[in-house]
């Protein structure tokens, strides 16, 4: 985990509980401040020691002196507070609401529990500042391109209006003066349920400033729709008689994107925090579940019922595997890689997924060329595309219809690529996406590509879709072309490059297991969990190898040591309970440059150190694996100087 020595003041009355609170904060790698009981302490260490998070106890003494501390905290320093209570009553959480904490934690702590909460904690609030940050530039830059203004006197008529006034409202300022302020400045709610205030009758009733509440509508003469927020204040001659209203307003539709913008990326990131963080220990267990079977499998006859049982278990845990990787695709947290790939394959892989997704009113029909050429790609990122296309494909047809995914061979000349602005003459695999929905018209045709448009309710899309799968196949050299009217469906055509098959995606053939096995060569093999190491440990011994385990870095060194470096590899997993693996076959490597190093992870993009290990270019075998495949790249690693 790489927590950066986030500094964290630890808040807590009981001297035994604190003192295992910083014990465990230490442990994951955070940098404790001070240790303080009381609420006066609280306070005065966040003013003399600015740390980045208070972890603090509610019940301080026979007080619940930690809620005050944390509203003092939260009012004066902007620091973010995590609660910890043993109690989870009603009343507790309704006080614990008035001072914002960012995270509220029962006791007995859970590690995990306190690190996610942490680092959660954290994020959100370094979110928050930006989104703060953001919303004072967009501010700033309205109001260098002028405010709508309009003046009234104390009877609500208009006196004046400004030019911003006249091109949000759609009046101009000859039509609109005279005219109650209502008439010009026609507001509701978004929703068209709640009742709107009107700002400038408040004023004059209580001679105090206003604003609009949010999700406020302007309808524009033309019975345009604009968000706006608005302040109107008093006008008052020199003895304080009021004499009419002010009332200034912009648009805000930039701004309620951003806002969303910035919404949809702190979700997005905290889903893909938490998919990655799963997929690492799920993959830990199918690592242990699948390289067991293979184990139990060539001592049982293949035509009993146990073998047959015992590979059903493989299957799934197969199955498992690669529901995790198409997860991580869904959550958009895994870099691309490109390499040449069979479209068809990856579609057919992608069906039943698809299929739960879109849902049995919606039939799914294939028409997949044989002997389709390949393409280089992203495998994670095309399974992105085929799933939002496809969920697009659903909204289009919500009382049923058919999804068609097709693959072509496109061969592309001069003359033709000129017709079109991305268009290249080449040889080219088609991937085609049809729905029978309601389609679109040709204005919506020329912005679906666009960032933040969208024509579904803004509860339903972000407009973020098809602006993203655009930006993906331009990652890839390729380009999209749309075909659809209103009520005959639509068509997305993908052009990506092709290339010659690739030898390994025809055959995809495994050498023998027999021929891989080891002939004594000493193994050192770190992995944090149990299962895997004792899994492991069984695994390469069985296969000639001489394995040393461990559990940690520290175990690791004292191996090493004891051993005096005599090991031909170091097997180990990436991240460690906290530590880096990455860290270890470094230190290891300074010890003894000719050693071997062979690195695994049942998610290595989520580490830290993953682009280290991309720079070093240091073997890696993802998790979940088969034993063929461990002993693939053992031999593969044995032959790769680092």
């Amino acid at each position: 985990m790489n927590t950066d020595k986030k500094k964290i003041l630890v808040v807590e009355d009981e001297h035994i509980i604190a003192l295992e609170i910083q014990e465990r904060l230490e442990d994951l790698g955070y940098h404790v401040t001070d240790s303080v009981r009381s609420k006066e302490a609280a306070i005065q260490s966040t003013q003399s020691n600015r740390p980045d998070l208070v972890l603090m106890d509610i019940m301080l003494g026979d007080e619940m002196g930690g809620l005050d501390a944390a509203e003092y905290i939260h009012e004066h320093y902007d620091i973010p507070v995590v609660f910890l209570t043993a109690y989870s009553d009603k009343q507790t959480l309704t006080r614990a609401k008035r001072a914002e904490p960012y995270g509220y934690i029962l006791k007995p702590l859970d590690e995990r529990e306190v690190s996610s909460s942490i680092e959660i904690s954290l994020y959100k609030h370094e979110m928050e500042k930006k989104l703060k940050a953001n919303e004072e530039w967009l501010s700033t830059t309205l109001n260098c391109i002028g405010d709508a203004v309009i003046t009234t006197d104390r009877k609500g008529s208009i006196v004046s209006m400004n030019p911003g006034a006249e091109k949000l409202t759609g009046w101009s300022q000859k039509e609109g003066i005279g005219k109650n302020i209502n008439m010009v400045f026609h507001i509701t709610n978004d929703n068209e349920t709640e009742w709107v205030n009107d700002p400038v009758g408040t004023v004059l009733n209580t001679g105090k400033p206003v604003s609009l509440t949010n999700n406020t509508l302007l309808i524009a003469k033309n019975g345009k729709k604009i968000p706006i927020d608005d302040n109107a204040a008093p006008i008052r001659d020199d003895r304080g008689k009021l004499n009419g209203v002010v009332l200034v307003f912009r648009n805000i539709t930039e701004k309620k994107q951003m806002e969303e913008q910035l919404r949809q990326a702190c979700k997005m990131d905290a889903i893909g925090a938490l998919a990655g963080g799963v997929a690492h220990d799920f993959n830990n267990i199918l690592t242990a579940i699948r390289g067991t079977t293979e184990l139990i499998l060539p001592d049982l006859a293949q035509q009993s019922n146990l073998y047959q049982f015992i590979q059903q278990i493989q299957d799934s845990a197969d199955q498992a595997a690669d529901l995790t990787r198409k997860l991580l695709v869904f959550s958009c947290n895994k870099p691309m890689s490109f390499e040449v790939l069979d479209l068809n394959v990856l579609i057919k892989n992608m069906t039943n997924m698809i299929r739960r997704l879109i849902g049995e009113h919606i039939k799914i029909k294939e028409s997949l060329l044989q002997d389709l050429c390949s393409v280089k790609a992203d495998k994670g990122t095309l399974e992105q595309i085929l799933l939002n296309m496809s969920m697009n494909a659903r909204d289009a047809m919500p009382e049923g219809g058919t999804l068609t995914i097709e693959t072509k061979h496109v061969t592309i000349s001069e003359k033709q690529s000129s017709l079109s602005t991305e268009a290249r003459p080449g040889h080219f695999v088609c991937l085609s996406i049809t729905d029978t929905g309601v389609g679109m018209h040709k204005k919506t045709l020329e912005r679906i590509f666009e960032p933040f448009f969208t024509t579904k309710k803004h509860d339903k899309g972000t407009g973020l879709g098809l602006a993203v799968i655009f930006g993906i196949v331009k990652e890839h050299n390729g380009w999209i072309e749309v075909k659809s009217k209103p009520a005959t469906g639509t068509t997305f055509n993908i052009y990506f490059e092709a290339v010659p098959k690739h030898p390994d995606i025809e055959t995809n053939k495994e050498l023998p297991i027999q021929s891989l096995k080891g002939n004594g060569e000493r193994i050192l093999f770190v992995e944090d969990d149990k299962k895997v190491r004792t899994f492991m440990e069984k695994a390469l011994i069985k296969n000639n190898f001489i394995t040393f385990a461990a559990a940690n870095v520290k175990e690791a060194m004292e191996v090493f040591d004891k051993e005096n470096g005599s090991f031909d590899l170091v097997f180990s997993d990436v991240e460690l309970s906290g530590e880096s693996g990455v860290e270890l076959v470094e230190t290891l490597l300074a010890k003894k440059p000719d050693i071997h190093i062979l690195l695994t992870s049942g998610y290595p993009e989520y580490s830290s150190k993953w682009s280290d290990i991309q720079k070093k270019a240091y073997p890696l075998l993802e998790k979940p694996y088969t034993m063929v495949a461990l002993l693939q790249k053992i031999r593969t690693a044995m032959k790769t100087k680092i």
